[in-house]
């Protein structure tokens, strides 16, 4: 007898345990269709059920769940323009930018440091002063244009023919780090120093259509 009444207590214990853990289980994993919960903004996310504390699909929903999206976060600045290989503005044509005789167009120069860059060029006079003297100013700029001329590849007498040559300036890095292009703009003064001597451009603040080339400078 008392043997009995010990496996009898033992197999209502066993029998209580996996009853009680069932219960938790079906409590822990209710179906969508019971959750007291209504999608408001109808976008199929799940919600909140505050009366069985869980989170489920909306009531009468058997929709895959998803994620409620908010507002587009704030985007960076916006990157430097692609480079083209070379370019033309009509009366002045540059082709085979090489910075520092790396065979690139783009290269690595640290701050405040003299570089070289070396091109082909074609320039021409306008047909209304073919007796004018040119020069083919080049730069540095910032991603803006902002910058100024530092030297010249060419200054003479292009003429209607045009004249073809190889040029090479020598030019100084900012001293502040970032990326920056090499840019240059066709003048008409006495002289390069002349056409360099107010800082500027001659046509002003140059564009992507006059960056030959392009330096990190850190």
């Amino acid at each position: 007898m008392f043997k009995k009444m010990i496996v009898a207590t033992g197999l209502t214990a066993a029998f209580c345990f996996s009853t009680v853990q069932m219960n938790i289980i079906s409590s822990a994993i209710a179906a969508p269709e019971d959750c007291d919960y209504t999608d408001a903004d109808t976008n199929g996310g799940w919600g909140w059920d505050s009366v069985d504390r869980q989170s489920c699909a909306p009531i009468g929903s058997d929709i895959t769940p998803v994620s409620n999206v908010g507002p587009a976060g704030p985007t960076g600045p916006q990157g430097p323009p692609a480079l083209t290989q070379g370019a033309n503005i009509g009366v002045v044509a540059i082709t085979a930018t090489d910075i520092n005789a790396t065979n690139r167009s783009q290269s690595r120069v640290s701050p405040g440091a003299t570089f070289t860059v070396n091109f082909d060029y074609t320039i021409v006079a306008s047909p209304s002063c073919p007796g004018c003297i040119d020069q083919i100013q080049v730069g540095v700029v910032s991603r803006d244009g902002s910058g100024g001329p530092q030297d010249c590849a060419f200054s003479g007498v292009a003429g209607t023919a045009g004249v073809t040559d190889a040029g090479s300036v020598t030019l100084t890095a900012p001293t502040a780090e970032g990326t920056y292009y090499i840019a240059f703009d066709r003048a008409q003064a006495f002289s390069c120093e002349q056409a360099n001597s107010s800082g500027n451009f001659w046509n002003g603040t140059v564009g992507v259509n006059k960056y030959i080339g392009a330096i990190a400078v850190y």
